[in-house]
């Protein structure tokens, strides 16, 4: 009989907990204009013959799918001053420490064993072969 209610609390948390994330999801991104966005099924040719795709992310040269998405953002006057720089760490870290991927930084984080150990120093080039 205990593990029957168990099992309902269970389930009920994990429903409340569910819905208060799609809640959250919801609200953080029900903003973006999807007019502004757009979407096509290549990159730039200098993206794809870059040093960084051929010898870092694709060093072998498998079959590859590419696709570019972008969003067209109003700057506010007083912010125009920001350099290219800021605006893509300010996007970055909002992004990556949103709500979106919380629940996979949070399993990345807590449950996973520590798979790389980066030691901060700078690998030579002979290193990605």
């Amino acid at each position: 009989m205990i593990a029957k209610g168990l099992l309902t609390v269970s389930a009920l948390a994990a429903a409340a907990a569910s819905a208060t994330y799609a809640g959250t999801v919801y609200k953080e991104t029900r903003r973006t204009d999807s007019r502004r966005m757009t979407r096509q099924n290549t990159v730039p040719d200098s993206l794809r013959n870059s040093k960084s795709v051929n010898e870092i992310v694709d060093p072998k040269g498998c079959s590859t799918s590419f696709d570019t998405r972008s969003i067209s953002i109003d700057i506010p006057p007083h912010r125009r001053n920001v350099s290219d720089e800021e605006l893509l760490s300010r996007f970055t870290k909002a992004f990556f420490g949103g709500a979106v991927i919380r629940p996979e930084r949070f399993v990345l984080q807590n449950l996973t064993p520590n798979l790389v150990n980066f030691s901060g120093r700078i690998l030579e080039p002979h290193a990605f072969g």
